[in-house]
């Protein structure tokens, strides 16, 4: 029995089998890589669509408001709504 030679086979099939694992898990991370893109382009586009459906609206409520505002209290007479004021 020679001891150097068990060894060097030994060790010989370690690193296939480490080499084997080793591909095994650059698979594995590939997919959790395209698996992350993937959920990242998904939280863009519902960010985008938030932006879009939620807070340009507001933004246009902030304006749209106080002149709707304006325009329905000037085409009432406030100084009708005085004398009304004053009869109670």
């Amino acid at each position: 029995m020679n001891a150097p030679e068990d060894l060097f086979d030994i060790l010989m099939s370690m690193d296939i089998e480490l080499a084997e694992k080793l591909k095994e898990q650059d698979a594995k991370l590939e997919e959790i890589r395209e698996s992350v893109r993937a959920m990242r382009r998904y939280f863009q586009i519902t960010f985008w669509v938030t932006i879009v459906f939620f807070v340009l609206p507001l933004l246009g409520l902030l304006y749209a408001v106080p002149k709707a505002m304006n325009s329905y209290l000037g085409s009432v007479n406030i100084e009708d709504l005085r004398g009304l004021e004053m009869i109670y």
